[in-house]
């Protein structure tokens, strides 16, 4: 997160990182996000259709939405 808030600051842009529940975005009212990107978090999440539903009510109309998600031979490695 460090690494990204200097990004931030010296390209001059507002970032937010925030680190919790990803389907907890109580924080960020509707309609107020340009961009959502999720790399490699949402694996394992039992409930992505709530978490789908929170970042459809943040992000602005027609904002990206980024997913990554680990390719299934990286559980082969665990």
């Amino acid at each position: 997160i460090g690494d990204g808030r200097a990004a931030a600051d010296s390209a001059g842009v507002r970032v937010e990182f925030h680190h919790g529940d990803l389907a907890d975005l109580g924080f960020a009212t509707s309609g107020s996000v340009d961009l959502v990107i999720a790399a490699g978090s949402l694996d394992g999440i039992d409930d992505l259709s709530r978490v789908f539903r929170q970042l459809h009510r943040v992000l602005r109309p027609e904002m990206p939405f980024i997913i990554s998600f680990s390719h299934p031979i990286n559980a082969i490695f665990d």
